[in-house]
């Protein structure tokens, strides 16, 4: 990598941080109040436990991105793709601060969607997943989900596009692809 790469690539780790702390921030809210309402005995397992995946599960998003990212480079590589490293890692910027914004309007849907009637305290996982299945919040949770990774593969295109000078459009839809797959198989 040149020195442009490496500057970028300490812009990106930059912005998967501020993507990490909003996921976070997301969901500690979210899961403080669903154990609100949950009864069992074995609530601090039930709280230790979700709290533990809920991090595990942020790490592996970041994660997840970054194998994309070299996944996108070896491509580039093994093809000879005539796309800059540098294209992607900006292109990958503004994914992650389109995964970041919609992260807060995940926040903002939690804070204003994600309501449980007063008195009702679940007992067993299945009622407590039936239940937020068929609620408001979920249906548009999911729609953001599916938003918010469509935006991100426009998103990485147009700025690769950019990024290239209009040049180089079908090896930029290749990895545009690529992207899009990695994504699918993410969903599976």
């Amino acid at each position: 990598m040149n020195d442009s790469s490496n500057k970028s690539m300490a812009s990106l780790l930059k912005y998967i941080i501020l993507y990490l702390v909003s996921m976070l921030a997301e969901g500690i809210y979210r899961l403080q109040y669903l154990n609100d309402h949950f009864i069992s005995d074995y609530i601090n397992i039930i709280k230790l436990s979700s709290n533990i995946n809920m991090i595990i599960s942020t790490l592996f998003a970041v994660f997840y991105i970054l194998i994309i990212l070299l996944i996108c480079y070896l491509i580039i590589e093994l093809f000879n793709l005539k796309v800059s490293i540098n294209s992607v890692i900006q292109g990958f910027i503004l994914i992650v601060l389109t995964y970041t914004f919609f992260q807060y309007i995940k926040l903002i849907v939690d804070l204003i969607f994600l309501k449980l009637p007063d008195n009702i305290l679940i007992d067993n996982d299945d009622s407590f997943l039936n239940l937020l299945k068929r609620s408001t919040w979920y249906q548009y949770i999911t729609i953001i989900d599916y938003l918010m990774i469509l935006v991100g593969v426009i998103v990485f295109g147009m700025e690769m596009f950019k990024q290239e000078n209009k040049q180089n459009i079908f090896d930029i839809f290749i990895l545009s692809y690529v992207f899009v797959i990695c994504n699918i198989i993410l969903l599976l």
